[in-house]
């Protein structure tokens, strides 16, 4: 958009969230922006209509704000296999899997946490997603 004030330009852009839950399953969640978030870690990688799609799966420990992570966790964080994060009612531990792609400049993530879909469930259900638009 154009401020005709300043002549300054800034760039519009719209992000969608949109939830899905099945009886009995963990909510799927899928967001797509045009902002641009790629650390380049992913556990593996498919090839679908010209698309790369990339999966990954991480454990997560969640702790209250004063919780102290265990030798062993803060082992597990330094070699990259947990990620600590703080600011829970109380300790949870979580596995967060997503699979994510880029597609006409939007940038989609589709993520569960605790579920039971795995890599080839996720991965059906962003082409599903594709396959839809």
């Amino acid at each position: 958009t154009d401020d005709s004030e300043t002549g300054k330009k800034s760039e519009e852009w719209v992000e969608a969230h949109i939830a899905y839950e099945k009886k009995g399953e963990a909510p799927v969640s899928l967001n797509a922006t045009k902002t641009y978030f790629d650390n380049g870690s992913f556990d593996s990688s498919e090839e679908y209509n010209d698309i790369t799609l990339k999966y990954s799966s991480n454990d997560y420990l969640f702790l209250p704000p004063d919780a102290t992570p265990s030798e062993e966790d803060l082992a597990l964080q330094e070699a990259g296999e947990l990620f600590i994060s703080y600011g829970t009612a109380e300790e949870e531990r979580k596995v967060i899997e997503n699979v994510t792609w880029v597609e006409n400049d939007i940038y989609y993530t589709l993520m569960i946490s605790d579920g039971n879909l795995g890599e080839d469930g996720l991965m059906e259900m962003a082409k599903e997603i594709i396959d839809a638009e």
